[in-house]
């Protein structure tokens, strides 16, 4: 069994070893992306335009000062131009002007709308009589979302403010191979280098994606994937193109009346900042305002200002490159083999298993990582993950009862020795973090195309495998122990009476877990209060990155104070405070878990949140040692005495 644990040891030294060298190329090709483009909607420039008494071309350039990089242009659709007078129905004279005929004021828009009207609804000609004259199928002016192109004048507004244009292409009535490449020849002949797609679905849904991401690459388009506003087909997409594409976020027109400009900054850089987004879609404040160009200038450059600030340059949005070559397969099979061996290394550290299973589940786990990585089978590597983000914050927590040797005589003593056992037991929980970090760092994770779909599991799990382990674990120092051992003391606990105290501790717990699920993921079931957003802005400003209020205020301080407690032979009640104080280890494998968010955020966060948790666990430790545990055993005894 030696040889077996040592062998195992190693295995997980070098699969974490692994792993961080995947965390560091990622490092490498986020810190290569660092660029975010600022982006206005055409439409609303021409409203504030309106509003302003400015042209457009003005209202353009002023937002270009601003910190603006680009304007989303849409295509006109053929109601447009009729209602507009570009385009009209001609009275049908005869056989030379037949039912459905249009007349169009111009030969360059004679040509557009025939090739977009052939291409989308059917036969179209321009009559050879008079090239004014087009004749389209009657059913073409009844649809409302048929679009026939981007208007030249809007493309050489934007172009004439220094500004670029990121084409906004309508997916309505594209079919057709043909209807297809005109979308995407059109887009990309606006000198656009970014694509947000104007609909409820990308383009090409759903048979012609391939030709889609094909016809996209050639053109040099890079698509946006538009964070929160989930469109048919960007999944399939997103893998066609290898997840090389750009993530949007937006604050869309209905909630923009409930926004204030300083909240809507903060959005747009907390975004930018934890999770990769690099395309600004920035909405404009024109609901009763009274000097609509100035505020809006100050509104779009507070975000450029505070991106700039918080180290992101304002320009041109690169997609995330893939990172690693060939070698990063290698090193993700290494990662993979090292996360079965500490599923294996915590079976045989609480249970006395047989060297032969111990050694034939490692063999299963190593084959298992290395065909998962040959065959590219990405269920594989996440079911690794998960079997990380378990073990290794289980394995933390299951090795906190020993090695404990009370009694230190001073609080500071047995502080040092709880901080001691604090910092092996992070340790552990931070290599499964860089075992997850490293099998799952691939641009589709990155990018947000795929999903740790273990993140649940991973938060819970451990904890309750740990209250289990505290509840049920047989006294004294050996590792190892017959399960029958853990059934019993189990079965013991129960039998137990029930006192007050325990049915308190028990409603605190399930309350803590249960706030922990329903307010864990970017839109939990319960929002934050207002409090705890100035609270949160204020760590923010003053640490940059916040650190996890669960993690610092909770998990750490508790499982630091348990510890010392236990230094000190005060071990009545230790499984709760330690299974509870868990809290802040699961968080911070968590934290690596969140694979869209950068991975220098997640250091820091995880960094703040262990210096914060450890000071006040030493405070919190100093005060319940030093003078509440025994004001509150004196009162005890006081009590007693008066009985």
């Amino acid at each position: 069994m030696r040889l077996l644990n040592r062998v195992l040891t190693v295995l997980i030294a070098c699969g974490v070893a692994a792993a961080g060298v995947v965390c560091v190329q990622r490092l490498g090709a986020e810190r290569r992306s660092g660029a975010v483009e600022i982006v206005v909607d055409y439409p609303e420039a021409v409203a504030l335009a309106a509003a302003s008494g400015e042209d457009v071309v003005t209202i353009l350039r002023a937002l270009k000062a601003a910190g603006a990089t680009g304007v989303a242009i849409y295509e006109s659709s053929l109601q447009d131009l009729l209602a507009e007078g570009r385009v009209r129905l001609a009275p049908p004279t005869g056989a030379d002007v037949p039912s459905g005929t249009v007349v169009v004021d111009a030969r360059e828009l004679s040509a557009q709308v025939t090739a977009h009207v052939r291409a989308k609804v059917g036969p179209c000609e321009i009559m050879l009589r008079n090239p004014d004259l087009v004749r389209i199928p009657a059913r073409a002016l009844t649809i409302p979302n048929l679009t026939v192109g981007y208007d030249p004048g809007t493309v050489m507004q934007v172009l004439q403010s220094d500004l670029t244009v990121i084409a906004r292409p309508s997916v309505a009535e594209v079919r057709t191979r043909a209807a297809l490449q005109l979308a995407v020849d059109e887009a990309a002949a606006t000198g656009a280098q970014q694509v947000v797609f104007a609909g409820p679905a990308v383009l090409g849904y759903r048979e012609l994606i391939p030709e889609a991401a094909e016809m996209l690459s050639k053109a040099g388009l890079t698509y946006c994937s538009v964070e929160f506003g989930r469109q048919l087909g960007e999944g399939a997409l997103g893998r066609r193109l290898k997840g090389r594409l750009l993530r949007l976020h937006s604050i869309n027109e209905n909630e923009m009346p409930t926004m204030t400009p300083p909240k809507a900054v903060e959005r747009f850089v907390r975004a930018v900042r934890e999770r990769n987004i690099r395309v600004c879609y920035v909405r404009l404040f024109l609901e009763a305002v009274k000097q609509p160009l100035e505020q809006n200038k100050q509104f779009i450059s507070a975000i450029s200002g505070r991106l700039s600030a918080v180290g992101f340059a304002v320009g041109t949005a690169r997609p995330l490159e893939a990172f690693g070559g060939s070698a990063a397969r290698y090193l993700r099979t290494i990662a993979g083999v090292g996360a079965a061996a500490a599923g294996v290394y915590l079976l045989v550290f609480l249970w006395q298993v047989s060297v032969w299973w111990g050694w034939s589940l490692l063999l299963i786990g190593a084959a298992l990582a290395t065909v998962g990585q040959v065959a590219e089978l990405g269920n594989v590597s996440k079911l690794l993950a998960l079997l990380a983000a378990v073990a290794m914050p289980t394995l933390g927590l299951a090795t906190l009862r020993l090695g404990m040797e009370p009694f230190a005589e001073t609080w500071s003593g047995a502080l040092g020795r709880g901080l001691r056992a604090f910092v092996l037991c992070t340790a552990l929980s931070l290599g499964g973090a860089v075992l997850v970090a490293g099998l799952l760092g691939e641009l589709p994770f990155m990018v947000g195309l795929d999903q740790f779909r273990g993140v649940k599991i991973a938060q819970f799990l451990p904890l309750l495998a740990a209250a289990a382990i505290y509840l049920g674990r047989p006294p004294g120092t050996g590792r190892s122990h017959p399960f029958g051992d853990y059934v019993r003391r189990w079965l013991d606990a129960l039998r137990q009476a029930v006192r007050y105290e325990h049915a308190v501790i028990l409603v605190l717990a399930v309350v803590a877990l249960a706030l922990l699920a329903i307010r864990s993921g970017n839109e939990p079931a319960i929002g934050v209060t207002g409090a705890e957003l100035r609270f949160r802005s204020l760590l923010e400003r003053l640490l940059v990155v916040r650190p996890r209020t669960k993690e610092f205020l909770i998990g750490h301080p508790l499982l630091i104070v348990g510890l010392a407690l236990a230094a000190r032979g005060q071990v009545r009640g230790l499984w709760w405070c330690l299974a509870l104080g868990g809290i802040g280890q699961v968080s911070m494998v968590n934290t690596f878990c969140h694979l869209h968010t950068p991975l220098m955020v997640s250091v820091m966060r995880t960094g703040h949140g262990l210096w914060m948790g450890a000071a006040l666990g030493a405070a919190a430790t100093g005060v319940w040692i030093g003078w509440l545990g025994p004001w509150l055993q004196r009162l005890g005894e006081g009590g007693a005495g008066r009985g």
